[in-house]
């Protein structure tokens, strides 16, 4: 859902928000094609949407939920709506697009903004049989429901992880226009990319997402910082940051963090970067903090 967030709104959500309820102080596009005489509509599966007053629905015209995924706490209600299904279009992407198509053909000729949104793939990736037994033979059908977290607590087999594994604007708005680029004014979008969860995931807190079982987070979730030839992914104050030379060493094998001097000034652009759409503070210091401890490690080597 910070995803759809970002898409949404504008904004880079993991700066400022995690899995909840889209604040009520963000502009939606929805938003702002409705007032421009955009007929706008959304038409989805996810149930994040809209369950528990998460509000992702905002702005739209015209919103379509179809049915059936159910909520992630409470797998058996998806079992007990797909155990109905008797053919392929009965699944939920394919009831899904063909709403999608049938607004479509209905509204083509309008000035129109369409948002179309699946969940899936996603669990308990309850695939066609042929599809199964393809891949797995003799698979009885079974389905395992991931454990998020440590999988032989949750009493899983080995076996069964493999199975599982077979799966511009309003002032609010941070991002930035891509139309340079695709108009030949620009060579480049950014000349860095920041990727994170989402950064208030700090040591010692306490989250729930999607199964909204409550775990504490145990060290400070990294962000990974991309350019056409480098990699960072810079994590808390007691990790050693990691820098790849995506040209020479493309797997990622060689941390050249220490051997370079070009990790710290990478980091110290992305922090930049993040301060410029309004991060937090309190999110940054950790990450700054890092920067400083492990810079000397850099120079001493």
């Amino acid at each position: 859902m910070p995803a759809r967030a970002d898409m949404l709104t504008g904004t880079f959500s993991y700066t400022h928000m995690g899995w909840e309820p889209l604040p009520r102080h963000l502009t939606t596009l929805p938003v702002e094609l409705s007032k421009a005489g955009y007929h706008t509509m959304g038409v989805v599966d996810t149930p994040f949407f809209v369950r528990n007053g998460f509000g992702y629905d905002r702005g739209f015209d015209d919103f379509i939920w179809v049915r059936g995924q159910g909520d992630d706490t409470r797998p058996h209600e998806r079992a007990d709506a797909r155990s109905t299904w008797r053919s392929e279009e009965d699944r939920m992407v394919a009831r899904t697009v063909t709403q999608a198509e049938r607004w479509l053909e209905r509204h083509h000729d309008e000035q129109f903004f369409l948002y179309v949104d699946t969940w899936d793939p996603h669990e308990p990736w309850d695939a066609p049989e042929y599809y199964t037994k393809k891949y797995r033979e003799g698979y009885d059908g079974e389905q395992i429901y991931p454990a998020y977290g440590n999988w032989k607590k949750a009493g899983l087999e080995r076996d069964d992880v493999d199975l599982v594994g077979l799966g511009g604007v309003p002032t609010t708005m941070t991002g930035d226009s891509f139309g340079g680029v695709l108009d030949g004014s620009r060579d480049e979008h950014r000349p860095l990319v920041v990727s994170s969860w989402p950064l208030y995931l700090a040591k010692g807190e306490i989250i729930t997402a999607v199964d909204s079982k409550a775990r504490r987070i145990d060290d400070y979730m990294p962000l990974t910082v991309t350019t056409p030839e480098r990699s960072l992914i810079l994590g808390g104050p007691d990790e050693e940051p990691e820098l790849y030379d995506l040209a020479r060493d493309p797997d990622e094998r060689d941390n050249t963090w220490t051997t370079s001097g070009e990790g710290t000034l990478l980091a110290e652009q992305a922090l930049s970067f993040l301060e410029g759409v309004r991060t937090p503070e309190e999110y940054l210091a950790p990450r700054y903090e890092a920067v400083e401890k492990w810079r000397s490690v850099s120079k001493s080597a």
